[in-house]
């Protein structure tokens, strides 16, 4: 009988665990996840974001020739609808520009407001040189069991 009593009052001690740990929303500003797919080998020898007041962080780029790909992680303008971007590849100039509505929430008192993007009315995105070939957008998800917590992002990815 005793142990039946154990497991019952574990059972109810991690369900009122559960129950009662809010997640606030994102630990962190939503991001861009831009993939470029390469038909030949390339280089990225510069990346800069238009429109911002700041210089881009540093991207952990090789600035060896990459033969099939290259992934880079790029903030977002949360003071516009569009972020803007300039890469030049092996030499070549591009301007990739990627839309989204924002919508801020009120959460509660205790978290205050969620940013979540979402797909706009018009076209997600367009490049100068290369081809969209698929845009997600991924809202926030709070956490919730058990799912898990998910950040707000938008990935892009570009065929050169």
């Amino acid at each position: 009988m005793r142990p039946v009593f154990t497991l019952l009052l574990m059972a109810f001690g991690l369900s009122f665990a559960l129950m009662s740990c809010e997640n606030c929303g994102p630990s962190r500003e939503p991001f861009l996840n831009l993939s470029l797919q390469l038909t030949t080998p390339a280089k990225i020898d510069t990346i800069y974001a238009l429109d911002a007041r700041n210089p881009l962080p540093k991207q952990p780029v090789s600035t060896s020739i990459v033969t099939s790909g290259i992934w880079l992680e790029l903030p977002l303008n949360l003071n516009a609808n569009q972020s803007r971007y300039v890469f030049q590849l092996n030499g070549r100039r591009d301007t990739v520009t990627v839309f989204y509505r924002r919508s801020f929430a009120f959460r509660n008192q205790r978290c205050g407001y969620v940013l979540d993007l979402f797909e706009p009315d018009g076209i997600p995105a367009k490049t100068t040189q290369g081809t969209v070939s698929s845009v997600s957008y991924w809202q926030n998800r709070n956490g919730s069991f058990p799912g898990g917590p998910q950040e707000t992002h938008i990935e892009l990815a570009l065929r050169l």
